[in-house]
C-alpha cells in the first residue's frame, strides 16, 4: 500500500518489515537490537540507539540520521 507518512517505534528485539508499504515520509526510532525495513521517497528520519539496523528502499531526498552505538543504516536499492 501507500501512505503519506508513518512513524515507527521499535524497542528491544522487535522488527518491522515494511518494504511493501511505500511512504512519502518515514520517521524511525529504534532502541535495542530491532531490525526495520522501510520504503520511502521524500524524507527519512532515523534514530538508532544500540545495535539495531534500518534498511531502506527508495531514494529519499532528505536523509537525517542519528546513530548511537553500533547501529547501521543501509540502502537496499
Amino acid at each position: 500500500g501507500d501512505v503519506v507518512s508513518h512513524t515507527i517505534e521499535s524497542v528491544g528485539s522487535g522488527g518491522v518489515h515494511a518494504y511493501s508499504l511505500k511512504a512519502i515520509n518515514t520517521k524511525l526510532n529504534v532502541t535495542g537490537i530491532g531490525n526495520c525495513e522501510v520504503n520511502t521517497d521524500n524524507q527519512l528520519d532515523v534514530h538508532i540507539t544500540g545495535p539495531g539496523t534500518v534498511s531502506y528502499k527508495g531514494k529519499p531526498e532528505t536523509l537525517k540520521k542519528d546513530i548511537s552505538g553500533t547501529g547501521k543504516l543501509t540502502s537496499r536499492n
